[in-house]
């Protein structure tokens, strides 16, 4: 492709996951964040809570003016507390609910675009059509708290393997299903894609294609599904072209190839494409951001 990656896509960076020493709310926040946005390459950054008062309103002030998209990531809320939105436990699933709501209210303080947030352990089949029907129940509410608040509700398509986070959503098919059941009464509501989780559902880029208007972000990664001793097996995002992952640059070229027939990119969008990667070992952050880029633009010139 000729034309520069930015034209097509915001370029984003998550920041609790390059530098997860920050993934609690707590660390070198601001220091690590100034990293992104020195960075010409990025014009989009993910963040998650920030407990301290002081860090939470220099990192707002770094972001204000910056230029930069902002997304707000509950994921971290949610796994970090074991918080479950399809529970059975209706106690257990109404403080999954607050978490989530609270997440939102981050988001909105940091002024993001949306709240991305995750279902809840997969059940089983035998008990997973009624969790379904509990997640959206959670999901409903939130959305509600969300459109009060002037803010998106995003989904996450985790993978639903025994060695991966095993989340009930789960499939891109399932993941339509319940998109479409909220959208019939909200409209802040829609899901977040991720490169990095296709190969543990056995699903491919093409599969993307249903979930066209559905989308409302993207995250690019790896993932290590074959290497039961690896450091990074399962739903880890180490970084692309490693030997034993499943990623690189072919794999992401076929994913931006399908993000631009689907509509996501083109020239003009201002959508975002975020990686996801996490440094494991001696790596360092600084290094896996500079092999992620560089991954992104061989892919990009390939197409």
């Amino acid at each position: 492709m000729d034309r520069q990656l930015k034209e097509y896509m915001r370029v984003g960076l998550i920041h609790f996951m390059a530098f997860p020493a920050v993934i609690r709310g707590e660390g070198p926040v601001t220091e690590t964040l100034r990293k992104i946005l020195d960075d010409d390459f990025f014009n989009a950054v993910e963040i998650t809570q920030v407990k301290d008062p002081a860090a939470r309103e220099a990192a707002k002030k770094m972001l204000e003016g910056s230029g930069f998209a902002v997304g707000f990531g509950g994921q971290p809320m949610l796994l970090i507390g074991k918080h479950n939105l399809n529970s059975e436990d209706e106690a257990a699933r109404d403080q999954a609910v607050r978490v989530s709501c609270e997440a939102v209210d981050n988001a909105v303080e940091f002024n993001a675009r949306g709240c991305g947030i995750l279902a809840g352990k997969d059940p089983g089949k035998e008990k997973r059509e009624k969790a379904k029907q509990l997640l959206v129940d959670s999901l409903a509410k939130i959305c509600t708290h969300a459109r009060e608040k002037g803010t998106t509700v995003l989904l996450e398509q985790f993978d639903r393997v025994e060695y991966g986070k095993n989340c009930l959503i789960g499939p891109i098919e399932e993941a339509v299903e319940i998109s479409q059941e909220l959208r019939k009464n909200f409209d802040n509501f829609g899901l977040m894609i991720d490169l990095s989780h296709m190969p543990l559902l056995d699903e491919k880029p093409a599969d993307i294609v249903p979930a066209a208007e559905h989308i409302g972000h993207v995250h690019i990664g790896n993932c290590v599904k074959h290497h039961p001793d690896h450091a990074a097996y399962g739903d880890e995002h180490p970084v692309f072209g490693i030997v034993e992952g499943e990623n690189d640059v072919d794999q992401l070229r076929e994913y931006l190839a399908m993000l631009l027939e689907i509509g996501y990119i083109g020239n003009g969008t201002d959508n975002i494409v975020s990686f996801e990667i996490k440094p494991f070992g001696a790596q360092t952050a600084d290094a896996i951001i500079e092999i992620s880029k560089k991954t992104l633009q061989a892919a990009w010139d390939r197409l």
